[in-house]
């Protein structure tokens, strides 16, 4: 029985820092902005044009206000950067999507528009955070010269063997 003072304090002690584990988790209970959603990329005539998307996917129902776009290619080099005041900010619509190049009328332009290389790997992001989890949103593609001169937009999706790569748009 001469333990039991020393098991008394023991469980005060593991009491005191189960107490101390709760407080400090529920002051650390914030959320996590480091995710990502895929952005849409659709082709117009060649042109890459680049969107949100649907709701019906994200964790929170909240309006996706669009703060800005970037286009990148080697990973670092701008290729088409803009955008918008912090108010009055831009909603962007699922469906919707941004011409790369074409300025919306509110926007400041960053990066002028350089002309996009075929069979060169570009990445777009875009800032629009969510009240959840989900900061913004991006996408890989390249664009696939075709005999006649014209050219298509072809979004890249991560490959188990070949990593990010835009091997599909070599002539």
């Amino acid at each position: 029985m001469a333990d039991a003072p020393l098991i008394t304090m023991m469980r005060g002690l593991l009491v005191a820092a189960g107490a101390m584990l709760c407080l400090l988790l529920g002051i650390c209970n914030v959320n996590a902005y480091s995710g990502f959603g895929t952005a849409v990329i659709e082709d117009r005539e060649g042109i890459p044009c680049f969107g949100l998307p649907p709701r019906a996917l994200e964790w929170v129902r909240s309006p996706r206000i669009l703060q800005a776009v970037m286009v990148y290619h080697h990973d670092t080099v701008k290729a088409w950067s803009f955008m918008y005041d912090l108010t009055p900010a831009e909603p962007l619509a699922p469906g919707q999507c941004i011409v790369y190049g074409d300025l919306p009328a509110s926007a400041t332009l960053r990066t002028s528009p350089q002309p996009l290389i075929p069979a060169t790997l570009y990445e777009v992001y875009l800032n629009a955070p969510t009240n959840g989890p989900i900061r913004g949103y991006t996408a890989k593609f390249c664009l696939k010269a075709a005999p006649d001169g014209s050219t298509r937009v072809i979004p890249i999706r991560y490959d188990k063997r070949t990593g990010w790569s835009a091997a599909v748009c070599q002539p």
